[in-house]
């Protein structure tokens, strides 16, 4: 699979829906629970201090696990659809790494241990990345979309000019 990404994925308004949904917008007010992980990727650092994160999973298991489930399937996989021919979701989850006074990267590590497709959409631009097995740095910029195979090491950072780095994970066949 080669490394796509496409910037402004979403249009304004599916954008600011969004946004608002994770209280990105001033006005807006966080709608879904965040749950701790003491560790991401499950790799164990000797600086774990900051090698922490949040998340809310939306689908897993071959099932909804949060009432916005629709809201995210409903505008995110047709656009999928358009460009790969989408069998099966695997999971889809939102990562809040918290910012960091220092830009940490996280450990390397796969999501599963077969070739599928994965997406990482950014909610907003900060200097934080995703790092790809061949080295390659996708930056995290507002309404960009980044498609490769996390089968494939990979890695995700912190953030030090946003109060933390938010982006919507997505694995599927």
């Amino acid at each position: 699979m080669d490394i796509k990404v496409i910037d402004n994925f979403l249009s304004y308004d599916e954008l600011n829906s969004i946004k608002n949904l994770f209280g990105l917008e001033p006005s807006s007010t966080i709608t879904i629970p965040l749950h701790y992980s003491s560790e991401v990727a499950n790799l164990r650092e000797e600086t774990s201090y900051w090698n922490y994160y949040f998340t809310h999973v939306f689908y897993d298991h071959d099932k909804p696990m949060s009432h916005n489930f629709d809201q995210i399937y409903n505008m995110f996989i047709p656009k999928f659809e358009k460009i790969y021919s989408v069998k099966s979701l695997l999971r889809c989850k939102l990562n809040f790494y918290p910012h960091t006074e220092t830009l940490r990267e996280h450990g390397q590590h796969t999501d599963y241990p077969f070739s599928h497709y994965g997406a990482v959409f950014s909610l907003h631009t900060c200097d934080g990345f995703t790092r790809l097995y061949d080295g390659t740095t996708i930056p995290s910029v507002e309404n960009r979309m980044l498609f490769f195979d996390p089968s494939l090491k990979h890695n995700s950072s912190t953030t030090t000019n946003y109060s933390g780095r938010r982006n919507i994970n997505f694995n599927f066949l």
